[in-house]
């Protein structure tokens, strides 16, 4: 599956309300070093964890963001 794939699929588990399950295809990406700051799965992964209410780990993804690209769109939306 390409990493397109993999966040389609956590898109829709987002939206449909399948907390987990969109973790679990955000983890999919994230895990593979060449795609650890994958702003798209950070903020999908960031989401599920806050609709799951565990928010020091929707805090943690969101610090990634930050740091890594603190003028990018999603930096700038977080921080405002």
């Amino acid at each position: 599956m390409s990493i397109s794939d993999h966040l389609s699929k956590g898109l829709s588990y987002l939206q449909d309300k399948n907390y987990q399950y969109a973790i679990y295809e955000y983890d999919k990406i994230l895990n593979n070093p060449d795609n650890q700051n994958n702003l798209t799965a950070l903020v999908g992964r960031s989401s599920s964890f806050l609709h799951l209410e565990n928010y020091t780990r929707s805090l943690m993804d969101i610090k990634i963001i930050i740091d890594k690209v603190p003028n990018s769109i999603q930096g700038l939306y977080i921080q405002g």
